[in-house]
């Protein structure tokens, strides 16, 4: 009887754990879309709010600015794949991938703010890459420890 009263919290728990994950990652898919296509379509809007004086609209910068979207929409679309099943190996691996990512583009920036005249703007908004990091390993660390040991 206990173990069935067990089982069923855990169901529950595991109920719960789903929806929050694809909540989770759901969020990241939909901020990473959102940030590729200001990179295709407002780069130099967005800049310029962001604390940059004045963007060049050169060709270089352009294509910079669509080298950056790419990856930003391919992990975006990562993210949506880890939300349709949050709990499977598949997901373990897009979500590890993502999390060192996020934390990159959070110490690169940081570094960069740091040591040169890059606006803080920039790193106020990867301190969200920060904090999906953050959530990022504790899936990672969940993940990891509720799965069966193996023999």
């Amino acid at each position: 009887m206990r173990k069935a009263a067990t089982d069923l919290r855990e169901d529950r728990m595991t109920k719960v754990r789903r929806v929050y994950l694809q909540f989770l990652f759901f969020n990241a898919s939909f901020a990473n879309v959102v940030a590729a296509l200001v990179y295709l379509f407002a780069f130099q809007r967005a800049s310029q709010w962001l604390g940059v004086v004045a963007v060049p609209d050169t060709p270089l910068l352009s294509m910079h600015a669509k080298l950056v979207a790419i990856p930003l929409l391919m992990f975006g679309v990562a993210y949506l794949l880890a939300a349709c099943r949050p709990i499977s190996d598949v997901s373990f691996c897009l979500i590890a991938l993502g999390a060192a990512g996020k934390f990159a583009t959070f110490g690169i920036t940081l570094g960069y703010a740091i040591a040169t005249d890059v606006p803080w703007g920039y790193v106020m908004l990867t301190f969200f890459d920060l904090l999906y990091g953050i959530l990022f390993v504790e899936y990672l660390i969940w993940f990891r420890c509720s799965q069966p040991s193996e023999p």
